[in-house]
């Protein structure tokens, strides 16, 4: 670290004084380490929204009033958002207030926000009441799908889909640790094709999956995860060797569509997550399978 040239006499000692503009920078830096870049990015479109919206009735924004809050929260839901979204939005609130310096703007409780935010989620639950369940993946859907797409068995594309359906299911995993939302972060972050291993190359008989980063490892140390042959048509095993026997040694993501997209990969946007991880553990449930028998997936988590 860097002293200035100037000093200070205490006590008939010199003391050097300490760079406080860099020191406000390495606060800075560390204040936004302080979230994950996931957690910055939703902050950011509560703010944003938040910030319009106070434009918009003509209200100072920063620092907030209760009052303010409160209304925000009714447009958010006559917007039609849903409860889980609108305090993640409070929380993106709190922290542009801490960030600029104006402390915790929920310090002391508001009360009446609380009572707002209650009655949304009531509400909610009520006219939630009839919508259709979701329902699980479960092999005879998967064969379903199967069927479907082996009528064009010829089709790189298919063969990739298949792959990422099976590894989906059977690993366990979320949408976001297969596919690649964009560039940014590839290969560091995302799955790749160096992330797949076999046990015996000759006669691959377990997969082996490094899942450099996911939502329940935010520190990045990595995880492994070992799939099995299954004696059936829908064996994981199998659907990934056949796919990177089509794939080849092109650098990339592991999911790329080669047919009339050459060099996309699979993206979150894609409709994918209908076969990963909500359903799954919506048939783990059904399954009465105990959660101490997925942990050592070390991605199990309470919906």
């Amino acid at each position: 670290m860097q002293l200035s040239s100037t000093t200070t006499p205490v006590c008939g000692v010199q003391h050097s004084r300490l760079d406080t503009d860099r020191l406000d920078q390495t606060v800075q830096s560390l204040f936004v380490s302080g979230l994950a870049t996931s957690t910055h990015k939703t902050y950011s479109s509560g703010q944003r929204r938040y910030l319009r919206f106070c434009e918009a009735m003509s209200v100072q924004a920063l620092p907030t009033r209760e009052e303010v809050l409160c209304r925000f929260v009714a447009q958010l839901a006559q917007d039609g958002l849903k409860h889980r979204t609108i305090k993640t939005y409070m929380a993106g609130i709190r922290h542009l207030h801490i960030e600029k310096g104006l402390g915790d703007p929920f310090l002391p409780s508001l009360c009446r926000l609380q009572y707002v935010l209650r009655g949304v989620k009531r509400t909610q639950a009520v006219e939630g009441g009839n919508c259709r369940q979701r329902l699980p993946i479960t092999p005879s859907l998967l064969r379903a799908v199967k069927g479907i797409w082996d009528r064009d068995s010829d089709d790189p594309d298919l063969a990739m889909l298949w792959a990422a359906c099976c590894l989906a299911f059977f690993g366990f995993t979320r949408a976001g640790e297969l596919t690649v939302p964009s560039d940014q972060g590839y290969p560091t972050i995302h799955l790749s094709l160096g992330d797949i291993s076999v046990d015996n190359p000759a006669d691959p008989g377990v997969l082996g999956v490094r899942l450099k980063a996911s939502k329940t490892d935010p520190f990045r140390k990595g995880i492994s995860l070992f799939i099995g042959r299954v004696a059936s048509d829908i064996c994981p095993v199998a659907a990934m060797l056949a796919y990177l026997l089509v794939r080849g040694h092109q650098s990339g993501p592991l999911f790329l569509f080669r047919d009339d997209v050459s060099g996309c990969w699979l993206q979150y946007e894609i409709p994918f997550g209908w076969l990963v991880w909500t359903p799954v553990c919506t048939l783990a449930t059904a399954l009465r399978l105990e959660q101490p028998l997925l942990l050592p997936l070390e991605v199990w988590r309470i919906l």
